[in-house]
């Protein structure tokens, strides 16, 4: 299954979403994502003014499940400012 995964075409199709976004956007991303570095992250970060980037330490690809407390106080806090 992962053989079939397109990840570069999946990314930048992503990455083409985001940028068009035109809201806050809140990126949390695990700096040991094995899957997806956060350098994507960090380019959405730079080419969307509505984007903030918060770097999770420790944390890998699936953050929301395997550090829901850092996702959380991340998530609360962006969403206290709006």
């Amino acid at each position: 299954m992962i053989q079939n995964l397109q990840l570069k075409e999946a990314t930048a199709e992503i990455e083409t979403g985001l940028n068009r976004w035109q809201h806050p956007l809140l990126l949390a991303w695990g700096i040991r994502d094995p899957w997806l570095p956060v350098g994507v992250a960090q380019a959405i970060a730079r080419s969307n003014p509505q984007a903030e980037l918060i770097e999770l330490e420790e944390v890998g690809h699936y953050p929301q499940e395997d550090w829901h407390e850092k996702v959380s106080e991340v998530l609360l806090t962006f969403l206290r400012r709006l």
